[in-house]
């Protein structure tokens, strides 16, 4: 028995250690309980061999600090960090339920294009909280991703065919996205003065990481874009038996295209100029943030999308009243005129010269496919005036 199950059924801290759910090459992730609150946690714990090194002791705090400074529905939530009598350091998480999509992806292959944009949707918004805190993740991969099976509450349009029919249907379950490890994580000003230390896995670097060690958001961006080809095509753009040879092709080499790879995929025109322009070598040609990617993905839908809902939502609403069902409709409606009421002259009176009409306030609609909670808004829709 090694060290790490020889910890199974002890107490650290405040919490008994039950189970091992992952081994990483920095530590061990156990499943916990705090004693008293009865809570389950998970709780990652680094090897022995680290105690030692200033340089990883401070990587697995910052790694703490990064995720507890974001505090978003989408990425892991971090609770307490700690160091037990023994000298062992450990980081306690919200525990994650779900399956990852590396495992999702060895068992299905590819993922249809509706479901990689539901996913990536509420990755970008995530990443772009972090982003706002100053915060780059730097080792963005499907390992890193969990996916939980949640019913959605919107309805969904299916194209049937050439003759132009549609379904309606209710959403069903979708996957609800929480983005785990920010170990290899570094605020902005540290990234992109550059160390010269290349930080991440090679299959999703960006060049200009693998050349320099430099990083931005940008370089988040494009490691979005490979788990968005992976999803479509079932395969990464650029692999290899070595590192060197993998970074190589992400400087030199030209995205193969993503149809080739996978000819019975749906891949609309639109998924696959923001997949090329998220993969441009030079970052300058790339999404210059997550939310200039996340409105180029609401507009990659093909035979599956989101129905836009047409409720106007008074000012101030509050969050419960965005919760509840809202009518949907398959084309926009007006809102209705508030036209100011004139009494009915006489008749012996002369008819009126002018009919004054108020044109009613304009106010903001939901954003497609918007749903509280689910990190999945789309483009924001104002309707007509009159």
């Amino acid at each position: 028995m090694d060290e790490a199950d020889a910890r199974v059924g002890t107490r650290l801290g405040n919490y008994i250690i039950h189970r091992i759910i992952g081994r990483g090459g920095m530590g061990v992730v156990y499943g916990a309980e705090h004693m008293y609150l009865h809570k389950p946690v998970a709780i990652k714990v680094l090897h022995r061999t680290y105690f030692d090194q200033p340089a990883a002791l401070d990587r697995f705090l910052q790694e703490a600090q990064a995720a507890g400074k974001i505090d978003h529905p989408n990425i892991v939530g971090v609770h307490d960090f700690g160091e037990a009598p023994d000298g062992t350091v450990f980081l306690v998480m919200a525990q994650v339920d779900g399956v990852s999509l590396d495992r999702i992806l060895r068992k299905e292959g590819h993922l249809p294009l509706f479901r990689t944009l539901v996913i990536l949707s509420q990755m970008t918004r995530a990443l772009g909280a972090a982003h706002a805190k100053g915060i780059l993740h730097q080792d963005l991969k499907p390992d890193n991703i969990m996916l939980q099976r949640k019913m959605g509450r919107r309805e969904i349009v299916r194209e049937l065919g050439a003759d132009g029919g549609t379904l309606v249907e209710p959403e069903g379950p979708f996957d609800f996205v929480t983005i785990l490890d920010f170990g290899a994580s570094k605020y902005l000003d540290q990234a992109v003065a550059g160390s010269g230390v290349v930080i991440g896995t090679p299959i999703y670097m960006a060049p200009e990481t693998a050349k320099t060690g430099v990083a931005d958001p940008r370089s988040d961006v494009y490691a979005l874009g490979v788990v968005l080809y992976e999803m479509l095509t079932g395969t990464v753009p650029f692999d290899g038996d070595e590192a060197a040879q993998i970074m190589l092709k992400h400087v030199r080499d030209p995205v193969p295209p993503p149809r080739l790879r996978c000819p019975a995929a749906e891949i609309t025109p639109e998924a696959e100029r923001t997949l090329y322009r998220a993969l441009a070598k030079d970052p300058r040609q790339r999404h210059q943030s997550m939310d200039e990617l996340h409105q180029d993905l609401e507009h990659c839908y093909g035979q599956v999308k989101f129905r836009r809902s047409v409720q106007v939502l008074p000012l101030g609403a509050s969050v419960e009243a965005l919760r509840k069902p809202l009518p949907l409709t398959n084309v926009k409606q007006k809102p209705a005129d508030s036209a100011v009421p004139h009494p009915l002259p006489p008749e012996s009176a002369p008819p009126p010269l002018l009919l004054t009409r108020r044109k009613s306030g304009k106010h903001k609609t939901l954003p497609f496919g918007a749903e509280v909670g689910l990190g999945i808004p789309g483009p924001d829709s104002d309707q007509d005036d009159d």
